[in-house]
């Protein structure tokens, strides 16, 4: 009698193979998208949380809105170090000005990654933004407070590549275009931005 000897021919061998791969590829390119994802979100996410920094900062200090605006926030400009800190022992606090200034100091190394201690020293963290510029806007006027921050995303996009506003733009709408234009010429289709307004009253 013969025998008749069962298996895998090694064309079906390669159909599952190549099925396997195929499978394998897609998770794997799945799970890079999954990070890429995630990390845009933790970057909002962390611009989101500095704008509402810089609108609690200026709620606080009320009578000095005009000397938080500034459109270059994060680059290092300010970078001499401004110390605001209440003494109990002789009850001397810091005046508005100098409030706002140590509050400039603060965020805009915040906004570098870097945090501050009580005694002025500088302790490296990360900010988790590839190269973040903040602005804020005062509008005495009507109180309108504008606060934006621009960062470099790692892919490009077809967003936030204008430079110039519309004409009839409003306040907010012409900060958020011009925030880290210059900043960022020639990346502009990988810039990101968070842009938070309130009205704050003194």
């Amino acid at each position: 009698m013969k025998s008749k000897s069962a298996g895998f021919s090694l064309i079906e061998l390669l159909v599952a193979t190549s099925v396997m791969a195929i499978g394998l590829v897609g998770t794997i390119a799945m799970q890079a998208t999954a990070k890429q994802n995630g990390v845009d979100s933790s970057q909002r996410s962390i611009a989101v949380a500095l704008a509402n920094d810089m609108l609690n900062r200026m709620q606080v200090n009320k009578t000095q809105l005009g000397t938080y605006r500034a459109a270059n926030y994060g680059p290092g400009v300010f970078n001499v170090a401004q110390l605001c800190n209440y003494d109990p022992a002789s009850a001397v606090n810091c005046t508005p000005n100098q409030l706002a200034l140590s509050d400039q100091y603060q965020w805009d190394a915040l906004l570098q990654g870097i945090e501050q201690d009580n005694n002025g020293d500088l302790l490296i963290s990360s900010s988790g933004m590839i190269n973040p510029v903040g602005c804020v806007d005062y509008q005495q006027t009507t109180g309108q407070v504008t606060v934006v921050i621009s960062w470099l995303g790692r892919k490009a996009v077809n967003t936030l590549t204008d430079t110039n506003a519309a004409s009839g733009a409003t306040n907010r709408e012409v900060i958020s275009t011009t925030c880290g234009a210059a900043q960022f010429s020639g990346n502009l289709n990988r810039r990101r931005q968070v842009t938070m307004t309130a009205f704050i009253y003194q």
